[in-house]
């Protein structure tokens, strides 16, 4: 980025821009706001707005003062979402000096200085100027006296802090890779940085190849919100609060909820299908936890080729929805057709796990006419494909 640049995105930020802004923040055509805006502004400056206008919308599903921050397009889809920063910055809690390695806009910069002062680092001077600007917005003593360094991260750096965090950028080669050696900062530079300070946690990908001997001596967490397993944290050290083993944590409007254990819990498989069904939180699927769910829940699985698990009693787990089956049929389309319309189904929400079958393709197949809503679970059992109408219970 050139001094040009940089300098209208320092305009883009400051008080200047604020106006402008705030006058088309509900508008949804980036051509027509960058046109309107080209009357008053440089084109550059109009594009800035018109983009930010766009990606605060964005944002809006992250963080609850989106409306007033500032992004960069792949640092948004990279950031951590403010419920998940808070999550994780409680763990620093009682933790002195901290330093947010590979910083990107401040998703968990902003979570971390909110307790204590943290110092930023990232090597992108544009993304380094946002991450200021939100720091800013978020406001409070703590954030005042955070401060954001532009400068390539050292290992030896983490050796000055008694926490620290990182989120390796997984794009370094242009594309997204789940191998750590693939990232900027890589496994090697990781590594090193353990050996300064074991107090440190790695945010990584949910689907990330993480190293065997990790598995031992850290806690490997991966986190959902939304219905969406969005990253795995691998804690170290005074952080590593189950060192040796996985969790997997949902965080949703009801709270947070964790569950704990080891991938070589079996979970039990019998080719029968009780009256409830269980979908387990995608956080679980990923970190291969639904062995200690199924146990939980009394459940087991029917069918080796798919994650749903089924049971003889209802159950209320924050890590997996229920549901109670309703009816058993083929998935085949005239069989549907005649069960859907029997219960004036109009609206279906299709589900599916170890079978290939597009679900808007089938709901255009079915041709829907009725007023009331249903949910179909497509999977197999006992070598065939079926199509469960299922019922989801009350407060699961």
């Amino acid at each position: 980025m050139d001094k040009s640049q940089l300098e209208d995105l320092r305009w883009l930020v400051s008080a200047a821009a604020a106006p402008l802004l705030a006058e088309y923040a509900d508008c949804k055509d980036s051509f027509y706001v960058a046109n309107q805006l080209r009357k008053h502004v440089p084109a550059e400056r109009s594009r800035l707005v018109a983009e930010q206008v766009e990606l605060r919308r964005r944002a809006s599903a992250k963080f609850s003062q989106a409306g007033e921050m500032f992004f960069a397009r792949v640092q948004l889809e990279q950031a951590t979402e403010q419920s998940i920063a808070e999550y994780k910055a409680s763990r620093f809690f009682d933790v002195g000096s901290r330093l947010d390695l590979c910083s990107g806009i401040g998703g968990d910069l902003i979570a971390l200085a909110a307790q204590r002062p943290t110092i930023g680092v990232d090597n992108n001077p544009a993304v380094a100027l946002l991450a200021e600007a939100n720091l800013r917005v978020a406001g409070s003593s703590a954030q005042s006296a955070t401060q954001v360094v532009c400068a390539t991260a050292r290992p030896q750096q983490v050796a000055d802090v008694d926490g620290w965090h990182i989120d390796p950028d997984r794009r370094a080669r242009g594309r997204r890779s789940t191998r750590l050696e693939d990232h900027q900062p890589d496994a090697s530079w990781l590594r090193e940085a353990i050996t300064y300070n074991q107090h440190g946690a790695i945010k990584l990908a949910p689907a990330a190849s993480v190293p065997a001997d990790w598995e031992d001596a850290a806690e490997l967490e991966w986190i959902s919100t939304r219905g969406e397993c969005r990253q795995l944290v691998v804690w170290f050290g005074q952080f590593a609060l189950q060192a040796g083993q996985r969790s997997a944590t949902a965080i949703s409007s009801a709270g947070v909820a964790s569950i704990v254990g080891r991938t070589d819990t079996p979970v039990h498989h019998e080719a029968r299908l009780a009256p409830y069904l269980f979908e387990p939180d995608s956080a679980v699927l990923a970190a291969k936890l639904d062995g200690a769910l199924a146990h939980e829940l009394g459940a087991w699985r029917f069918d080796p080729r798919c994650a749903y698990l089924t049971g003889e009693q209802p159950a209320t787990h924050p890590l997996a929805t229920c549901f109670q089956v309703e009816e058993v049929l083929p998935l085949s389309i005239k069989p549907l057709k005649a069960a859907l319309a029997s219960r004036d189904i109009g609206r279906l929400e299709i589900k599916k796990r170890g079978v290939d079958m597009d679900p808007d393709s089938l709901r255009r197949k079915l041709g829907l006419r009725g007023s009331s809503p249903g949910i179909l679970v497509a999977a197999p059992l006992n070598g065939r494909q079926v199509a469960l109408l299922v019922r989801r219970r009350e407060g699961a």
